[in-house]
């Protein structure tokens, strides 16, 4: 998956991975950010968890990540999605920027 446009996982560590989720739960909470989110924003919300969860194989595990400094004015943080088999990180994607 590392060969994909958007692929962020060359770009990250084990030390970016923040909180390991199921993707249930990261979509649950996606929804419950996003309160304006319509029928089209939801429809490509699922169309974007049905792509990946091709890419999953059995063990594999879904974590968030944070990079960037925490204590830096202005954060200049982003973060997201990584999926991670036997220690590595295979793929990611960045879903938050500030």
């Amino acid at each position: 998956m590392s060969e994909d446009v958007g692929d962020w996982a060359p770009l990250l560590n084990r030390d970016d991975l923040t909180r390991e989720l199921s993707l249930e739960q990261y979509v649950k909470e996606q929804v419950e950010e996003s309160e304006s989110m319509d029928a089209t924003s939801r429809q490509l919300l699922d169309e974007f968890v049905q792509s990946i969860t091709l890419v999953a194989q059995a063990g594999d595990s879904w974590w968030e990540w944070v990079r960037g400094p925490e204590n830096q004015v202005p954060k200049m943080q982003m973060g997201g999605l990584a999926l991670v088999r036997n220690g590595s990180i295979v793929w990611a994607t960045m879903t938050w920027i500030s």
